[in-house]
């Protein structure tokens, strides 16, 4: 009896480890890129990560990805991107 719960026990132990070493194998010969910004935000009880970084293919660009327990997004602009303000009055 005791062989036959120490066998799913062993399996699912196995399988645990097998998907840590296909990360490491699948991702051998990739180059790290080290992000240029990593924070957390509170916000009323969600932890939001927020990750920014400068793509190596257009260095003109940011991009920033925020993920939570549930969700998450990326969105990237351009660098010399500037938001103008609307002032009382103005069209």
């Amino acid at each position: 009896m005791k062989k036959l719960l120490i066998l799913p026990i062993l399996l699912s132990a196995s399988m645990t480890a097998n998907a840590g070493l296909w990360d490491k194998v699948s991702t051998f010969n990739q180059e790290e890129v080290k992000p240029t910004a990593t924070y957390l935000v509170e916000t009323s009880g969600w932890n939001v990560r927020i990750v920014e970084w400068i793509p190596k293919d257009n260095p003109n660009y940011r991009c920033v990805f925020g993920g939570g327990d549930k969700k998450g997004g990326i969105a990237c602009y351009p660098a010399n991107l500037t938001l103008k303000s609307k002032t009382k009055g103005s069209k």
